[in-house]
């Protein structure tokens, strides 16, 4: 095995490492949601409510398909010298994952919040949360890349 090739490898193994550390709040959020149409109250849910609902409920089954395929591909691939193609199939996925994980955060945070505070305050709290998703996710870490590569 090349030295490029052990690279490639070791930063495959980081980013299967790293879906392993997200995905287990993924599924725990994805657990409570489903649950959450079976509760006595949710008769009482407005439309606004169902809809946040369904967005954080598809946003994190999306995010659980996306953070969980990696590790999928790389069962089936990890013989046949596939790894930069699985590398950067990889980042693609787990970026959209984490993007998807930001919806269903701010979509639960909008749906808690309206029904404990009222929308008012969800719409304020979600837009803070939606936003201090992409900053510190996206934006920031653009900025640093664009910042390192300038340099």
């Amino acid at each position: 095995m090349t030295e490029s090739e052990e690279r490639t490898d070791e930063k495959l193994d980081q980013l299967l490492q790293g879906m392993r550390v997200v995905l287990p709040g993924v599924q725990v959020m994805f657990a409570f949601l489903l649950a959450v149409p079976f509760q006595q109250r949710w008769k009482e849910v407005d439309l606004v409510n169902r809809s946040a609902y369904l967005v954080a409920l598809i946003a994190t089954a999306a995010a659980s398909v996306l953070l969980i395929t990696p590790a999928a591909q790389h069962r089936l691939l990890f013989r046949d010298r596939q790894a930069e193609r699985m590398l950067r199939r990889g980042n693609w996925y787990g970026f959209a994952g984490v993007l998807c994980v930001g919806v269903a955060i701010s979509a639960a945070v909008f749906l808690v919040v309206d029904v404990v505070s009222g929308r008012g305050a969800a719409v304020t709290l979600c837009a803070i949360s939606t936003a201090a998703c992409l900053w510190t996710w996206v934006v920031q870490p653009f900025i640093t890349r664009e910042r390192t590569q300038r340099g």
